[in-house]
């Protein structure tokens, strides 16, 4: 117990130390004079409930079907609706509260659901997130394909790689979904494209790390794997995961229970099942992604069979003899079979990860993108990545906070498609060499004079705004964002308002103190640099910004 009340600790300070609103490195300054560079984050912790009343209509507040405690509310900036979760601080531990905060937090994907505003009242925990009032994916897929049979095994692999390159991008920031079902997949009709489906419910999601070394031993032996002294070959069967393409449709599951497994758990891995301690490790999700392939292949969930229990994936010949004979599988390609076979192992340490899985056939074969966009608007996005400056630290917090909470949703699709584009190795960032393609090959089509390396490498350099080696998805969006977009009078009201912190009609040093400093113990930003920053800026030396000076800042008149 002392054991486990631990690791819940860990995991709440753990949050807490991190959570959103600001991420501050050390930087030198063109006077060689060393300041913080601060970087504000893409979900704005909110200190009271004071705020949402402030910038959400809440006269337009309606309960969402399915989503319990969830409401839909209209954003008063860009009109647009978001959903907002209540969360109840005598029923809901504070631990799992901070765990789903430290969770979005470490996620910023555009087939991730976003989180813009975490607030909290003296009662209540608020978590203001993009809208969830979608169909999910089975209720989605009948009204894209009027036609049945046209979702077939193409499409599912186009789902499956989506899904995938998701959650590789999850993995690798460490944060494991545990609750990957059909219901937490959320796919708009309305723009027409598998590929902008959204992963939502990251209420059970944990980091990986922070419970790997606790669950391994228990975990192994629960399921009947043994622990680490088991003297079973240990040979690692996913490095050489091999090959598959497929067909599809879509149905949901029986809505009874089976094996003492109710139907919400039929997604759930064998070893997350199995015990008192659940075992919250990457490669559950990655049995979910098996399971539901499986159910858009072949239309059924496999424990619908009354001859298919769980315990006999742990049986490499029956499984063998399933995937091969049963009859709504035998129409199947070889590839698709045994993409699903390598996912549905039931031994969690033998599974692919996320990222070897979709180097698999059925992937690879299937993966034909097209493109969402027109030469026009790369043209576009490539110029503003180009001439892109934001010289100060408040424009760049104040652009941030823009495109992450204020961008049109269709705005954002066509940057969505593009940061895809440009990714060619779909690791979910862009590096250098793939930069550099992108202009050469897009130079080279329209017969615009191409760039030296040099130049190029500048313009890598000025957009890497955090210095990781690579330009992530926010910092993307901040620079391809068309000024014309993104710095409206709207938008610079409803910024000028968020930045407002006193809420007095000015920012103030204390303000700018906050705006920096949001929701971390640690102090980034120290009220010399805030006076400093004031001190830019502050034309009429009153020590405050008044809305004039503040559009003055991001270049507008």
């Amino acid at each position: 117990m002392d054991t486990m009340r631990g690791l819940v600790d860990s995991l709440r300070s753990s949050a807490e130390r991190s959570t959103h609103g600001i991420s501050g490195h050390q930087d030198e300054d063109d006077s060689g004079v060393h300041e913080v560079a601060v970087t504000v984050c893409h979900v704005n912790l909110v200190e009271t409930k004071q705020k949402l009343k402030y910038f959400y209509d809440e006269m337009s507040k309606k309960p969402i079907p399915g989503f319990p405690n969830t409401y839909s509310i209209q954003h008063c900036a860009t009109q647009e609706r978001r959903a907002i979760k209540v969360l109840s601080k005598k029923r809901v531990p504070a631990d799992f509260f901070w765990a789903e905060v430290k969770a979005y937090h470490e996620l910023y994907h555009p087939n991730v659901l976003h989180l813009y505003e975490t607030l909290e009242d003296k009662d209540h925990w608020y978590l203001v997130k993009d809208r969830v009032d979608l169909p999910n994916l089975y209720q989605a897929i009948p009204k894209l394909f009027s036609n049945p049979h046209e979702f077939d095994e193409t499409q599912v692999a186009v789902v499956m790689r989506t899904l995938l390159k998701t959650l590789a991008y999850c993995h690798d920031k460490d944060v494991v979904h545990s609750n990957l079902t059909y219901e937490n997949v959320l796919l708009d009709p309305a723009k027409k494209r598998l590929r902008t489906l959204q992963i939502v419910g990251f209420g059970y999601a944990r980091l990986d790390r922070e419970y790997r070394n606790y669950h391994h031993r228990s975990t192994r032996s629960s399921i009947g794997l043994g622990g680490d002294d088991d003297d079973s070959d240990d040979n690692d069967t996913s490095s050489s995961f091999r090959s598959s393409t497929s067909s599809a449709s879509s149905s949901s599951s029986s809505s009874s229970s089976r094996h003492g497994v109710d139907k919400d758990d039929w997604f759930a891995a064998p070893e997350t099942r199995m015990g008192d301690l659940s075992y919250f490790g990457k490669a559950g999700d990655l049995w979910s992604v098996g399971i539901l392939c499986y159910q858009l292949l072949t239309r059924r969930h496999p424990f619908e069979d009354p001859n298919v229990w769980p315990i006999n994936f742990r049986n490499d010949e029956w499984k063998q003899d399933h995937f091969d004979t049963a009859p709504f599988l035998k129409p199947l390609s070889s590839d698709a079979r045994d993409f699903m076979k390598q996912l549905l192992e039931y031994d969690y340490e033998q599974r692919p990860t996320a990222q070897q899985a979709l180097a698999h056939a059925y992937l690879t074969k299937a993966d034909r993108v097209g493109k969402q966009f027109n030469t026009q608007q790369l043209m576009g996005a490539l110029d503003n990545l180009e001439t892109f400056h934001a010289n100060n630290k408040l424009a760049k917090a104040a652009r941030m906070y823009i495109v992450s909470n204020l961008l049109g949703s269709q705005d954002r699709s066509n940057l969505d498609a593009i940061f895809r584009y440009i990714d060619r190795n779909k690791n979910n960032v862009i590096t250098r060499e793939e930069l550099l393609k992108a202009f050469s090959d897009t130079h080279n089509s329209a017969g615009k004079c191409i760039k030296t390396e040099a130049m190029l490498q500048k313009t890598f350099d000025r957009l890497d705004v955090k210095k990781t080696g690579v330009i992530e998805y926010s910092e993307f969006l901040a620079a391809a964002a068309d000024d014309s977009v993104v710095l409206t009078r709207e938008n610079l009201w409803a910024t000028f308002d968020a930045f407002d912190k006193s809420q007095t009609g000015r920012i103030t040093v204390d303000d700018l103190k906050k705006v920096f400093n949001h929701g971390r113990k640690q102090k980034v930003f120290h009220k010399r640099d805030a006076k400093r920053l004031m001190a830019q800026f502050d034309k009429n030396g009153d020590g405050e910004l008044n809305f004039d000076e503040f559009c003055e800042i991001m270049g507008c008149d």
